[in-house]
């Protein structure tokens, strides 16, 4: 009886575990309050630049705090989140300054995501927190197809300097 018990237990465990391994992930979260964490960098992206069409303008990059273990390390920790803040620019009187959100892109490190390299993707539309443009598996597909040429990286592009 004892041994059947067993056996049916870890039958139990099989089935869960193989259910969960096929599961869809969960989606990426909105970050609330990220522009409060750590700011990595900054940047303008000019006319010239090759993918001005979509990134135009100025970004800041923000990491968490699990995100600035991983740039220190070169290892990025379950729960390590990066917020590409996408803006648009506006140059008046030789100065050039940030103006409305174009974008956030989001990069959640998810170790059980092994098809895009441990990591969720998400893209949040101007200042919502719902409006999702990676919504479904393919097109978070598509931001890996891009941050796989920085597999030596953890798949991270920006780096942090103290």
């Amino acid at each position: 009886m004892r041994r059947a018990t067993m056996t049916g237990f870890a039958a139990l465990i099989l089935l869960a575990a193989t259910g969960m391994a096929g599961a869809p992930a969960e989606p990426v979260p909105y970050p609330d309050g990220f522009r409060r964490w750590v700011h990595i960098k900054s940047a303008v992206n000019d006319p010239a630049h090759a993918a001005f069409g979509r990134y135009g303008g100025m970004y800041n990059v923000y990491a968490n705090e699990r995100a600035l273990t991983g740039y220190r390390t070169g290892r990025f920790p379950d729960g390590a989140t990066i917020v590409f803040d996408m803006r648009g620019v506006e140059t008046k009187n030789n100065n050039t300054q940030a103006t409305g959100r174009s974008f956030i892109d989001v990069m959640t490190r998810d170790k059980r995501r092994t098809e895009t390299g441990g990591w969720g993707f998400e893209e949040f539309e101007g200042n919502t927190r719902d409006a999702r443009n990676v919504s479904n598996q393919h097109r978070e597909a598509a931001c890996f197809a891009c941050h796989a040429t920085q597999k030596p990286r953890d798949y991270v592009y920006s780096s942090f300097t103290e």
